[in-house]
């Protein structure tokens, strides 16, 4: 235990982080190394506590939401507009298919992508129409926003859901349900167990996105993958992956909390359920019906197609 609380404690570091750092190693696979033991209940849930309610996109929400005065409005607007310089905020989902092509095709990305300035000023917009509501900032405003961060999200059916009155008060309600300051009951009311269960489901969905996202970093397709990826797209799910699933690509320990908030709620779990019953029934990921393809050799095929499309002079 003081081995695994040592990986993660630095000087100047609140301990909690480094307790959720090690709650998230533990219980992973650990290729010959003894697994990694548990952290202590108590300090799991306080350190999950305190992380939740020191969420900076909460406290602007919740900065947001007690604004009385236009003073106060820009006050907030000046505060959330400086809140993200250092944070990696970039679009976290994308159709794989078109990005595999274009890949392929050795077209320019560059245009395709919103800046990190986009990036930032989307998140902005999004939490103020949850503190302050959509009309604070413009259905227009709010489309935008989603686009940017969202590309994948059928857009035109919401614009056209939010151009009627009824439907505009709901999703206006619902932001607001969705921003209540403080910490999320689900997280605050569980035990230890679900706590694990969830991890677990994070950890799933995790491997799933990354082969998701791997095809479209031309990574090779097999009878397995091919049938788990129509299994994602059948079920509308890709996006979501992508999202609840970030802590996957950055590591950081606030990425980790919000997915595994997530990944309590019941839709992640019935989406957890679906994928993995597809990898249990369906051909295999990797190894085809007759296990030709190793793990050497999948890795060694997707370097070379790689290679192959890098310029003759480099």
């Amino acid at each position: 235990m003081a081995a695994a609380l040592a990986r993660h404690v630095r000087q100047g570091r609140d301990l909690r982080l480094a307790v959720v750092d090690w709650f998230a190693e533990a219980g992973l696979p650990q290729p010959g190394r003894p697994m990694v033991p548990e952290p202590p209940p108590a300090a799991v849930h306080a350190a999950l506590m305190w992380m939740s309610a020191t969420c900076p996109i909460r406290k602007l929400i919740g900065q947001a939401r007690e604004a009385r005065t236009e003073p106060d409005v820009d006050a907030f607007y000046r505060v959330a507009g400086n809140a993200f310089d250092n944070e990696p905020v970039a679009p976290i989902a994308f159709d794989v298919t078109d990005m595999r092509a274009a890949i392929l095709a050795r077209r320019d990305l560059g245009e395709d992508l919103p800046s990190r300035s986009s990036g930032r000023q989307a998140v902005v917009q999004l939490i103020a129409a949850a503190g302050l509501g959509v009309d604070e900032i413009g259905a227009d405003a709010f489309i935008e926003a989603l686009a940017t961060l969202f590309p994948v999200l059928p857009l035109e059916d919401l614009r056209s859901a939010l151009g009627d009155c009824e439907l505009s008060g709901q999703m206006d309600t619902l932001l607001k349900q969705l921003a209540a300051f403080g910490v999320p009951p689900v997280m605050q009311a569980a035990g230890i167990g679900e706590l694990r269960r969830a991890r677990t489901v994070l950890y799933q969905l995790s491997g799933v996105a990354a082969f998701y996202r791997g095809y479209a970093l031309l990574m090779p397709d097999t009878a397995g993958l091919a049938a788990l990826r129509a299994r994602v797209d059948e079920l509308g799910a890709g996006h979501l992956l992508m999202m609840v699933t970030g802590w996957s690509l950055t590591r950081r320990t606030r990425d980790f909390v919000a997915g595994l908030d997530a990944c309590m709620q019941p839709w992640a779990v019935r989406l957890n359920e679906e994928l993995m019953k597809q990898i249990m029934d369906g051909p295999p990921l990797l190894g085809g019906p007759d296990g030709a393809l190793t793990a050497e050799k999948f890795m060694n095929d997707w370097l070379a197609t790689i290679k192959s499309l890098a310029p003759a002079e480099r």
